[in-house]
């Protein structure tokens, strides 16, 4: 089935996700998203929020302790379009947003593994064919703090920027086939690959 929300504050952020919205601490796993998911964020205005990923839209551990989420085997196969601006804008293939702390005992609560795009993923902010926006930057210059793992992914679909949106007057660098940020020291990447597939801007 497909999705489509929209939103009429630009002070909430939403999250639509094909199988999950928001995963506190859990697993999915073996799930696969044939359905258009739409998000306008606020009119598609400047200030618009809100996170959408093929799978989940948001993963948020900022306030658990000891549990984990993660996304095993899971595939996008349909186009995945979100509006909005602001920083609090993510849209990935796989997942929207993750927001997660490394734990004190140096375990990385949040892991995506072997998961696949081979849609079209289209936005303005923090644009990917798996992981859209990884919400916690490293807090120190270690970059061994990773605060989620990207195992084993592979995108193969294209990646629009959406330049013709309000605000849109300039290319921003949080886009990419893999990650949003793909310079993000928060986020440990092994083993991932883009098809081929090509940056658009419209």
């Amino acid at each position: 089935a497909n999705v489509k929300y929209s939103s009429s504050t630009s002070t909430t952020e939403y999250s639509v996700g094909g199988i999950v919205s928001i995963l506190q601490g859990g697993t999915v796993r073996n799930c696969i998203n044939k359905g258009l998911i739409e998000y306008d964020a606020y009119g598609y205005s400047a200030n618009g929020k809100g996170f959408c990923g093929g799978i989940c839209g948001k993963i948020d551990e900022s306030s658990l302790s000891g549990n984990y989420s993660h996304i095993y085997n899971c595939k996008n196969e349909n186009t995945i379009k979100c509006s909005g601006n602001s920083s609090s804008t993510g849209v990935g293939g796989i997942l929207g947003a993750c927001i997660a702390k490394q734990t004190q005992d140096g375990i990385i609560p949040v892991a995506l593994f072997n998961c696949e795009n081979t849609a079209q993923i289209r936005g303005y902010n923090y644009v990917s064919g798996i992981l859209g926006k990884n919400g916690y930057p490293n807090v120190s210059t270690d970059t061994e703090n990773y605060t989620m793992s990207v195992y084993n992914c592979l995108n193969r679909g294209n990646i629009t920027y959406d330049y013709s949106q309000p605000g849109g007057n300039v290319i921003p660098n949080n886009y990419g086939y893999i990650s949003g940020k793909p310079n993000n020291s928060s986020v440990r990447m092994i083993n991932n690959a883009n098809d081929y597939q090509v940056l658009v801007y419209t």
